[in-house]
């Protein structure tokens, strides 16, 4: 969003080498049991609340059965088949080569509970080769034990897991760059981690920040598509209306039309990401568009009635009121040529695609 020779850009460029990045991304490690745990349980209310107490015993019998499931699934997170799977998928996601199209790791930097599980092994064998999961789900017990013990506090690991209970696991991602091509390409790679090393008895989600903006761009093309499409037949239908004239209804759209292709056109010339700033020129770029022409068509109508010659009604109407029209474009066109010295790029652009619009119009 900044030039590199701002501060705020530098700033950004340095926490992305010195500590991983600036931009987030969550992966939870959820356990299966606990999310059909909560379901049954509310089925059970709902059942209770609508006087269906009949029918609530065979959701008892099964809560009753879960209470009985050895810890190793009531505790999926303290599993060594866990532990190992985040260890090695941490490995995965911060490797340069699952990324070949760019020739380095998009992930900066990866920390969960596997790390402090692997530092306390380390630590308890005096070995730095043991800095490694151990395959021995009682060992990692007794280190979480010794650990919570020594008088450790909830908020120590509150980041990477629900202390002391082991239904939930969080693994940080560090983002250097959150940009929208890069994002889709770290969530690709961590669904393509997800089939082809499959974990049972747990859910395994993405969250955070940078998801959310690798979801977005999909949803802004879909709603500008249907906008867009939407905004122009209303107004053809409208000035349809106005004008009694389908011929009038299709010329109102064809300056839209082409305004629209044209800067979508630059955008994608120029490498412009539609994005949540340039996205909302198109509003802009319709308004001033069909003003312009309603107020030339309705003109040109009173010319021709007037004059019986469509010629010369074209001329008088450019003389009159084309004269006012390009007045006020370039005026409008004046203001905006200003956010070309903006330090924020997306302005820039925004200022740049707007200037473009208007004069197409």
């Amino acid at each position: 969003f900044y030039s590199e020779e701002m501060s705020v850009r530098q700033d950004f460029d340095m926490i992305g080498e010195k500590f991983g990045g600036a931009g987030t991304l969550s992966v939870l490690i959820e356990s299966r049991l606990i999310r059909e745990w909560h379901i049954l349980q509310n089925a059970r209310k709902i059942l209770a609340c609508f006087g269906q107490e009949h029918r609530i015993e065979p959701f008892e019998l099964m809560m009753e059965q879960m209470r009985q499931i050895k810890p190793s699934l009531q505790e999926p997170v303290r599993s060594t088949e866990v532990l190992q799977w985040m260890e090695q998928f941490q490995d995965y996601i911060t490797s340069p080569s699952t990324y070949p199209d760019y020739q380095h790791s998009l992930v900066g930097d990866a920390n969960s509970m596997a790390d402090q599980i692997a530092y306390m092994n380390k630590i308890m064998q005096n070995d730095e080769n043991q800095n490694v999961i151990p395959n021995n789900r009682q060992l990692i017990a007794q280190y979480l034990l010794l650990y919570e013990m020594s008088g450790a506090s909830r908020e120590d690991f509150e980041s990477f897991f629900d202390a002391w209970e082991y239904k939930y696991a969080q693994i940080l991602l560090r983002i250097p760059d959150v940009g929208t091509n890069l994002m889709q390409d770290i969530s690709n790679s961590l669904e393509q981690y997800k089939q082809d090393h499959p974990l049972d008895n747990v859910n395994i989600s993405a969250g955070g920040f940078a998801m959310f903006i690798a979801e977005i761009p999909p949803l802004i093309v879909k709603g500008q598509i249907l906008s867009l499409l939407l905004c122009i037949l209303l107004i053809m239908i409208i000035c349809m209306v106005i004008f009694r004239s389908l011929i009038a209804g299709l010329l109102s759209g064809l300056p839209l039309s082409i305004a629209v292709l044209l800067v979508f056109g630059t955008m994608g010339l120029a490498g412009i990401e539609l994005n949540f700033f340039t996205a909302t020129l198109t509003g802009i770029m319709i308004g001033a568009g069909v003003d312009y022409t309603i107020h030339y068509l309705w003109r040109l109508r009173e010319e021709a009635r007037t004059s019986g010659n469509l010629e010369e009604a074209h001329i008088r109407t450019m003389t009159t009121v084309g004269k006012g029209i390009t007045f006020n474009a370039l005026s409008v066109v004046i203001g905006f040529i200003i956010l070309l010295w903006s330090n924020f790029l997306p302005v820039n652009f925004f200022g740049l695609l707007i200037t473009i619009s208007i004069l197409t119009c």
